[in-house]
């Protein structure tokens, strides 16, 4: 048994019984045999109102714009919204500030082409702890950037091992891995990327180093 993040064996079981913790690199995953199929994670995403008809969902953007994204803006002319979902709400906040945004989400915007292109800016919003394979899949990210490009996640951070058990993130079935601060210091240092910025809860500003 290994971790699917750093491929550690330094995993244990943790409560609830099916997830196992990553001591090397801090990352929460649920077992192998426990990922849901295709077919119920596209039932899941259906029942979202990810569309600017949901204020609270608009805020938590332009939250995350102000938060993070504000001061790099003006050196951005392309990015990619990684896991858009069907209302790609942050995707048109960017074209506001003339940025060139192509759509990527293997159920809505299945164009693997775009993948093979390179960005000043990927971002990655709610996505990271739907992803069943997050070492081949953030590769492919940190690939997709240019040079000195950003990389931008929101993902609620898990409060620990001991305290997992209660939390209330993990109760979506399509949520499947989970990070915190170390684990983003392990991406920073794996993936040869700086940490600009990282808050407390969910978010996280890499900087790809040249």
């Amino acid at each position: 048994m290994s971790c699917r993040l750093c491929g550690s064996q330094e995993v244990q079981r943790i409560e609830p019984d099916e997830y196992l913790y990553c001591s090397n690199c801090g990352f929460i995953m649920i077992e192998l045999k426990e990922l849901p199929e295709p077919v119920e994670e596209i039932e899941r995403y259906d029942e979202h109102d990810n569309s600017f008809s949901s204020p609270g969902y608009v805020k938590m953007f332009h939250d995350f714009i102000e938060w993070g994204l504000r001061d790099i803006l003006a050196g951005v002319d392309t990015a990619l919204d990684f896991g858009a979902g069907p209302g790609p709400v942050l995707a048109e906040l960017l074209r506001e500030h003339g940025i060139d945004v192509s759509l990527y989400d293997p159920f809505y915007y299945h164009y693997p082409e775009r993948l093979n292109k390179k960005y000043d800016l990927i971002t990655s919003t709610e996505v990271f702890e739907h992803l069943h394979d997050p070492a081949k899949e953030i590769e492919i990210l940190v690939d997709a950037l240019k040079p000195e490009a950003y990389l931008a996640v929101m993902t609620h951070f898990h409060p620990g091992p001991e305290k997992f058990a209660g939390w209330w993130y993990k109760y979506d079935e399509t949520h499947v891995g989970f990070y915190n601060r170390k684990t983003m210091e392990w991406i920073a240092k794996n993936y040869k990327m700086e940490i600009i910025k990282i808050d407390d809860f969910k978010q996280v500003l890499f900087q790809k180093k040249r």
